[in-house]
C-alpha cells in the first residue's frame, strides 16, 4: 500500500494535460481558450498533481494530529487567499464581484439583502410567502440574510465563511477516509481534497455549493460514524437527522438521495459492519 502519491502519476497526469490541451486547441482552434484561462487551468492542473505528490510525501510521517491541523490550516489559508483574489479580479473584469453573465448568485445575493432587511423589521414571514410554500431554495438566501444581518451586506465576509466551510469539508472528507479505509489511504484523500481546483474555485462564487457540500459531507460522515459505531441514541442521531432535513432546504433532491443513501446502505452493509440489535 503506498503512503504518498507517487511522481510517476503526477508526471504522467500533467503530461497528458498538456497534449490533450494543444490536440483540443488544434482541433478547435476558432475556439480555443483565452490565454487567461489556459494560464488558469495550468495553474489548477499543475498545481493539483505537483503539490499532491509533494504533500503526501512530505506530510506522511508526522502524527495524526499535527497532519489534521495542517490540512485544516492549509486548505483555509488557500481558500482564504483564492477569496480575495479572485474579488477584485471580479470586480477588475465585470465591474463587480460577481462573474461573468452572474444569474443565480446575484439574486442570492439580492435575497440575502432583502432578508437581512426583513429581520431587522421584524417581517420574516413576507420572505418565505415569496416562494409560495416551496421552500426547497430557501435554504441558502436566509442563510446569507442572517450573515448579512449580523456582518452587514457584505460579500466578502460571506466568502470568507465559505473559505471555512470548505477546509472544514476537507477535514471530513478525511475522516470519512480513516474510518473506511486506513490512515495513509485518508491523508491522500485529505490532500487530494485541500487542493481540488473546483472545491477551491466555488468559494470566490456566491451560489450555494460550499454550504451545500458541506452539509452533504458532514451527513454522510455523521451516517457512516452512525452505522459503523452502531449507537443508534438521541445523542447521536440527533445532528445526522437535522443535517438530512437542513439538505431538503437547499435542494429536495440532495435531501432524497441523502435519506435513500443512509437506508440503502443500512441495508446493503454486512452484519460486522452494521448491528441495528
Amino acid at each position: 500500500m503506498l503512503d504518498f502519491f507517487p511522481k510517476y502519476f503526477t508526471s504522467k497526469a500533467m503530461l497528458l494535460y498538456v497534449i490533450a490541451l494543444i490536440l483540443v486547441s488544434l482541433i478547435f482552434f476558432k475556439y480555443s481558450l483565452p490565454f487567461m484561462f489556459i494560464f488558469f487551468g495550468f495553474l489548477e492542473v499543475f498545481g493539483f498533481f505537483f503539490f499532491s505528490n509533494r504533500l503526501t510525501k512530505k506530510w506522511q510521517n508526522l502524527t495524526s494530529k499535527i497532519f489534521v491541523k495542517r490540512l485544516i490550516i492549509s486548505s483555509f489559508i488557500i481558500r482564504v487567499i483564492w477569496v480575495i483574489v479572485s474579488y477584485y479580479l471580479y470586480i477588475e473584469w465585470t465591474g463587480q464581484p460577481f462573474e461573468w453573465v452572474t444569474g443565480d448568485a446575484y439574486d442570492y445575493h439580492q435575497l440575502g439583502i432583502w432578508y437581512s432587511a426583513l429581520l431587522k423589521e421584524g417581517n420574516t414571514s413576507v420572505f418565505f410567502d415569496h416562494f409560495k410554500g416551496v421552500y426547497s431554495d430557501t435554504g441558502y438566501p436566509t442563510y446569507l440574510g442572517l450573515l448579512y444581518f449580523v456582518f452587514g451586506n457584505s460579500i466578502i465576509v460571506a466568502r470568507l465563511f465559505k473559505a471555512l466551510f470548505g477546509a472544514l469539508t476537507v477535514y471530513l472528507v478525511y475522516k470519512i477516509a480513516r474510518r473506511n479505509f486506513d490512515e495513509s489511504t485518508a491523508r491522500m484523500a485529505g490532500v487530494f481534497a485541500m487542493l481540488m481546483p473546483n472545491l477551491i474555485f466555488y468559494t470566490g462564487l456566491h451560489l450555494k455549493e460550499v454550504e451545500m457540500l458541506f452539509l452533504s459531507t458532514w451527513f454522510i460522515e455523521r451516517a457512516d460514524a452512525l452505522i459503523r459505531e452502531h449507537k443508534f441514541s438521541f445523542n447521536t442521531l440527533w445532528l445526522p437527522v437535522l443535517l438530512g432535513l437542513l439538505l431538503f432546504f437547499f435542494r429536495t433532491v440532495l435531501g432524497v438521495t441523502a435519506v435513500f443513501a443512509v437506508f440503502s446502505a443500512l441495508f446493503l452493509s454486512s452484519e460486522r459492519s452494521v448491528k441495528l440489535s
